[in-house]
């Protein structure tokens, strides 16, 4: 029995250090995340750009295997009042991921990606 409780234990562990938590936020809270973390990720998509769709399970391997805990998520598809913001992101095409230190964007990785690329361009 505790050979069998050891077992539990290891799978529970294993199942929560390989899962990556996406927070889903609007444009407008988007310079807000700068203010409780220093350096983060965002994930521009949308429901309806099958592109996104296809990425997406890409996306969560790849964080999962850099280690990455979270990532924020910006779905466009009910965004387009604030287009403004948009374009001062210059967020011209999805999906799209961003990554910021301290506020002001780092890098971005736009369009299709395999694993091996989202994780280079997450973890360089």
């Amino acid at each position: 029995t505790v050979a069998v409780l050891f077992l539990i234990v290891l799978n529970i562990s294993l199942c929560v250090s390989t899962s990556v938590k996406q927070i889903n936020i609007g444009l407008k809270d988007l310079n807000k995340i700068s203010e409780s973390k220093s350096q983060y990720n965002v994930l521009f998509g949308s429901n309806s750009c099958i592109y996104c769709k296809y990425m997406d399970e890409i996306y969560k391997k790849a964080f999962v295997d850099s280690g990455i805990k979270e990532y924020y998520y910006i779905n466009l598809t009910y965004e387009g009042q604030n287009e403004d913001i948009l374009l001062e992101k210059n967020i011209e095409e999805i999906p799209v991921i961003v990554q910021y230190v301290d506020g002001q964007e780092k890098k971005r990785l736009s369009g299709t990606s395999n694993v091996e690329e989202v994780i280079h361009f997450l973890c360089d």
